[in-house]
């Protein structure tokens, strides 16, 4: 007896069909193109690292190391996890192939699948894609306007920058945190009460962490509760006010979020989100941030770093809500119909040819054996530009039948002409 199985793939991990892989490909070379103008590099990074790399950076108490982290033993019983994030690896590779000693500044981005375990919903999933960029070796506001206008130019040109909200903070220097830290944990004190264990062992290990908290009973708490922002050293506020003018000189709106101190505890001074303007949204598309001590953390040296990552998947949702990329383009430049297999060798040779001096031709050859009336539907639903029909007639004079798909028009052209023909046809 033979029984049906249902194959699916992983709960939180999906694929994305051609359709959508366009897109994405799209979104990408667009965000790259603009990347590539300001001097970024690309860093490869792998998927795996040592679990260590993480649990010394990220910060204890997180939701990211408490509950999200795909941590396993390797067969040599190494602890191994697959990346949550690209940041660290990032910063791991810089140090590891001394890069500040070859250049003292670098800009790096990377791109690639990140996982959580997380609950899956629309926009957050176990395997998701992010695209980063780090900046390593450069102090002060003008590098952060520089990520930040990126940023902005990034929506411009996908057409999305009236869909999204920046919302900055500073969350200060790691000393000005810990004084806060004595204030926020009086605070918190008098409702220990009625906070369940985890609140309560959060609020023992890293009381700063429930002001990131999604719990309703600490949310509600928060507004009254003080602003880590209001207890910061004036020097921290100056560095602040300054990126404020320098981005209302730019003309790039944003929002002071005073509440807003991102997820990881490396950050300091400048967080930064860019938010889909939608309540029932996973709303936020890009974040990121000043991280000046993570490199010492690793074994490096203090360095001035920030960077920011940019949820692709999140983006691809936008982008699809408000149909964006979704006109109709051809996957087809030349369709090619053959009628007689016994030809089919001397039309590979002649596609082979085109495809030598046209690599960015794409040219589909039908070896189906379907109708000639079902081939000419599937080359026009294609949106072929052209279509080639070859048959023994055709082969013997040397000539195609050549179909203009777009002005629907047809004539025999010889074979050695054809080269001309294209050129002319595709403006080469």
């Amino acid at each position: 007896m033979i029984m049906n199985i249902n194959i699916q793939s992983i709960r939180g991990i999906h694929d994305y069909l051609p359709k959508d892989a366009e897109k994405f490909r799209n979104i990408e070379n667009i965000l790259l193109s603009i990347l590539k103008s300001y001097c970024f590099q690309e860093i490869k990074l792998p998927l795996l690292e040592k679990t260590d790399l993480f649990y010394r950076t990220i910060g204890p108490s997180t939701d990211v190391l408490e509950k999200e982290m795909y941590n396993f033993e390797s067969k040599s019983n190494e602890k191994i996890s697959l990346r949550p994030e690209g940041t660290i690896s990032c910063v791991r590779a810089v140090i590891q192939h001394n890069l500040l000693k070859q250049n003292l500044e670098q800009r790096l981005w990377y791109s690639g699948p990140m996982f959580r375990y997380e609950r899956p919903q629309k926009g957050r999933y176990r395997q998701f894609y992010q695209l980063g960029t780090e900046i390593f070796g450069i102090s002060g506001e003008e590098i952060e306007l520089e990520l930040l206008t990126i940023n902005y130019t990034w929506w411009k040109k996908l057409g999305i920058h009236k869909l999204l909200s920046l919302e900055i903070n500073s969350i200060g220097s790691y000393e000005e945190r810990k004084e806060f830290e004595k204030k926020i944990l009086l605070f918190f004190r008098k409702y220990e009460s009625i906070f369940d264990h985890e609140l309560k062992t959060t609020l023992l290990k890293n009381p700063l962490r429930l002001l990131d908290s999604k719990n309703p009973i600490i949310k509600n708490i928060l507004f009254k509760a003080p602003k880590l922002f209001d207890s910061l050293h004036q020097d921290t506020h100056l560095k602040f006010k300054k990126i404020c003018i320098l981005l209302k000189l730019m003309k790039i709106p944003f929002i002071v979020n005073k509440n807003l101190i991102r997820g990881l505890d490396y950050y300091n001074d400048l967080v930064f989100e860019w938010t889909i303007n939608d309540a029932n949204t996973q709303n936020t598309i890009c974040a990121g941030g000043r991280y000046n001590l993570l490199m010492s953390k690793l074994g490096g040296t203090n360095t001035p770093s920030l960077g920011c990552a940019v949820g692709l998947d999140r983006l691809l949702l936008l982008l699809n809500k408000h149909k964006i990329f979704d006109k109709k383009n051809n996957t087809v430049d030349i369709y090619i119909i053959c009628l007689e297999n016994s030809i089919q060798l001397s039309v590979l040779k002649i596609s082979a040819m085109i495809r030598k001096k046209f690599s960015k031709i794409r040219i589909k050859i039908d070896f189906s054996s379907r109708k000639l009336s079902k081939k000419i539907k599937h080359a026009v639903n294609s949106f072929s530009k052209l279509m080639f029909i070859f048959g023994k007639k055709e082969i013997m004079n040397n000539c195609i039948l050549v179909k203009n798909l777009i002005k629907h028009t047809q004539k025999n052209i010889p074979i050695d002409q054809v080269i001309n023909y294209l050129s002319f046809f595709f403006k080469y």
